[in-house]
């Protein structure tokens, strides 16, 4: 089985928009539009949405989906789904509107429909650090994802190894004055979307500055974080740290701590499921 995914970026415009009516000289831009890039003459929201189908590739084409059916398929129900969400027609569609989860678990449904076929997950990117999704396999559960940024200095060094052994296994992050890195961690948690209460990504980004960014941002975690103490602060023990320190936080608001990935370099990450 071979999963394809394929992200598809638009921007909504508010009702009485008419900086992108469409005109002639514009008909070669569909191809940019396909292969991804937002076109527009004035101010929207901004959005992506991935698509993910699994299935074997065909035979013939190697597909296993065309990415223009994908790409057909979400500008014809998602931007009609936003526009609703965003500008309510009445008080009574304003008091239903705003749910992304829901309207994620929407938008999940009228893909099937559109694309005559199930989907195996949807993404709402609703900026480039948070997220919303579905997946077939936890068809009443959504997920949330939030990123937070820490600047935090470490060093690599294990007790039990003498000088040169330090330096041969960890190289330059054995500097004796440590070293630092941007780190980026990013939380994934369910939600039920039976619970009428369930938390939001706003509470999530919330439990990261708490739990995650007080502790860890502009500190040496060598010196400045108790549980470093006698742990070295790779990238892997430090994912780890945080899903500890995140797990009863998001529990207690409603939520259930999926996964904790952290970059170290946006070529280096380590990821725990909890």
């Amino acid at each position: 089985m071979t999963r394809l995914s394929r992200t598809v970026r638009l921007t909504v415009h508010p009702p009485g928009h008419t900086g992108a009516a469409p005109q002639p000289h514009r008909a070669e831009r569909t191809v940019s539009l396909r292969s991804g890039h937002i076109l527009s003459d004035g101010l929207g929201a901004h959005y992506a949405c991935t698509v993910s189908v699994d299935g074997p590739p065909d035979p013939v084409s190697g597909y296993v989906i065309s990415i223009s059916e994908i790409d057909s398929a979400v500008r014809r129900e998602l931007p009609q789904l936003l526009a609703e969400a965003l500008w309510p027609a009445s008080a009574t569609a304003a008091r239903s509107a705003g749910d992304p989860a829901a309207l994620v678990r929407a938008l999940a449904h009228r893909m099937c429909e559109t694309l005559g076929r199930p989907i195996a997950a949807l993404a709402l990117h609703v900026n480039p650090f948070d997220s919303y999704s579905w997946e077939a396999r936890m068809p009443d559960t959504v997920l949330l994802t939030a990123q937070v940024e820490c600047a935090a200095a470490h060093r690599l060094n294990a007790p039990q190894l003498n000088a040169e052994e330090n330096i041969a296994l960890f190289g330059k992050c054995n500097n004796p004055n440590g070293h630092g890195h941007n780190y980026r961690v990013e939380a994934t948690v369910a939600v039920s979307l039976g619970d009428p209460g369930r938390m939001g990504i706003s509470t999530l980004g919330r439990i990261l500055c708490e739990h995650v960014e007080r502790r860890i941002d502009h500190r040496h975690l060598n010196l400045d974080v108790p549980e470093f103490a006698g742990t070295i602060p790779s990238v892997e023990h430090i994912a780890s740290a945080c899903r500890s320190w995140l797990d009863g936080p998001v529990r207690a608001a409603g939520g259930r701590l999926v996964r904790v990935t952290v970059w170290e370099t946006e070529k280096t990450s380590a990821s725990v499921e909890a």
